[in-house]
């Protein structure tokens, strides 16, 4: 797991796949570009690509930014996400939640 942070708002743009199938991930950086916001954040991890799951998983996509902004200070918009591993296996949110508290951690030490 990887969080990078800015204290200053930045400008985003974004390649995406042209697949008709796309990840949680995915369509929230692509809602994220699409809007024109500036970013602080990016939360990736390994292990559960976050594809193939659904609302539910958009839903989890969702909460790792809102996660990731609450202990940032800053707007779940301006969070990118991104997730690679196994298809169709939820994300661990008790694990992402406790990685994103443990590496927003760093940045205040």
């Amino acid at each position: 797991m990887a969080l990078i942070y800015s204290q200053k708002p930045c400008e985003v743009a974004g390649t995406f796949t042209l697949n008709v199938v796309k990840a949680a991930p995915v369509k929230w950086d692509q809602e994220s570009v699409k809007s024109k916001g500036k970013v602080q954040a990016v939360v990736v991890n390994s292990g559960s690509a976050n594809a193939c799951t659904g609302s539910e998983g958009y839903g989890y996509g969702r909460k790792t930014a809102e996660a990731a902004a609450e202990e940032l200070g800053i707007a779940a918009a301006g969070v990118l996400i991104g997730s690679t591993g196994v298809i169709g296996k939820q994300l661990p949110m008790d694990r992402i939640t406790q990685g994103i508290q443990s590496l927003a951690a760093v940045k205040s030490s």
